[in-house]
């Protein structure tokens, strides 16, 4: 069949235009709607079917599952008092004032000397920031424990493994310890 001849249902102007020129007939588009319509109803109708299957199913469930509790449970129990909303009568700042005066009160206590009692009901001395900074630079910053201050895992089998190392004890000789903190090793 070439591209030239006649087909069933198209117009010689349509062909000779190349493209349709006429309209979509309204009994298609009608038919369409309707079959649309239906399809649509009975799968919704499907979907409320098993729904109500379901959740009839989990109710039962529920309810032979929970014989021994009473049915109005939640009525019987008091409700938790609702968080106050703030300003309230207790509480009279709002977020932002809260937040204002929480970095005020650490700027005041990071840059003054005093004594305050902590929760561990000791009383602590305070210096500010600024003069802890420049008595550790007067006097030298303390040392603290460093690689080789660690002790060498004892015993001949493997430790547990690290992601530092595959087992920290090294090798078998009882004499030698892997270094510790030796990453990959």
């Amino acid at each position: 069949m070439s591209s030239h001849e006649p087909t069933k249902g198209v117009s010689q102007e349509s062909i000779a235009a190349g493209h349709e020129t006429t309209d979509a007939e309204p009994k298609n588009i009608v038919v369409f709607t309707i079959w649309l319509t239906v399809t649509l109803v009975i799968t919704i109708g499907i979907t409320f079917v098993l729904y109500g299957v379901y959740n009839n199913a989990s109710q039962a469930s529920n309810d032979s599952e929970y014989t021994g509790a009473p049915k109005d449970l939640v009525l019987q129990r008091a409700l938790p008092p609702s968080p106050p909303i703030q300003p309230s009568g207790i509480h009279l700042a709002t977020e932002q004032q809260d937040t204002t005066h929480f970095f005020d009160e650490y700027r005041r206590l990071a840059a003054s000397y005093g004594k305050d009692t902590m929760p561990d009901h000791q009383a602590h001395d305070r210096i500010p920031v600024d003069a802890a900074i420049q008595l550790l630079a007067a006097s030298g910053i303390p040392s603290g424990p460093s690689v080789k201050d660690i002790p060498a895992p004892q015993g001949p089998g493997k430790s547990m493994p690290t992601p530092y190392s595959d087992g920290g004890r090294g090798s078998t000789d009882l004499d030698r310890a892997a270094a510790p903190g030796i990453p990959g090793k």
